[in-house]
Formats: structure tokens, sequence, C-alpha cells
């Protein structure tokens, strides 16, 4: 299987999260991957729709400073994190690849 380096397609959207869901909208019209780096030092638990959200501790979750990349539904358009502890900032961006 061939592998393409991940594209962006748009800007990302920094989302200040805490153990309070929080929200934001993903800049970028089209891809069928959403690239996210947790910044801060909980785990971050996220979600991404068509529409407004909350994400919950069984949502897909990225490791304290780790980045993962998961193919999406090429319409959403929001972006939701809750950390397991603390605050910090939760980086997402859309694109194509892996």
């Amino acid at each position: 299987m061939d592998t393409q380096a991940f594209n962006p397609t748009g800007g990302n959207v920094a989302v200040a999260a805490s153990t309070t869901t929080a929200s934001g909208v993903l800049p970028g019209a089209i891809g069928n991957q959403i690239r996210i780096h947790n910044a801060a030092t909980g785990i971050a638990f996220c979600r991404w729709t068509i529409g407004a959200s909350s994400a919950v501790a069984t949502d897909n979750f990225v490791s304290p400073g780790g980045t993962e990349i998961f193919s999406i539904n090429p319409t959403v358009d929001t972006f939701s994190v809750i950390l397991s502890a603390g605050t910090g900032d939760v980086y997402a961006q859309k694109g194509f690849g892996l």
C-alpha cells in the first residue's frame, strides 16, 4: 500500500481545551482526514461532526504531546475536545493523505 504524506487543505483550529468540552470550526472546505495535535498535558478526547457537538471521555483520544491522523467524512466542519485533566491547546486541521 502506498502512503501519501498528509497534505493540509486549510488552516488549523486551536481549541483551548479543559475538562469541559470545547469546540471550533475547521477551516478548509475539503479533506477526508483530520490531523490532531494535543499540546495539552492531559489526554485529549476528540469528536468531529457536521454541526455543533460535544466531546465525551469515550471519544477518540490523542495522548499528551501526540499527533494523530484520522479518516473522516469530507463534510465534517466542527471539532470538539475534552481533556482528561488540566488545560491546554488542541489543534485540528483537515487534509488528504496519511
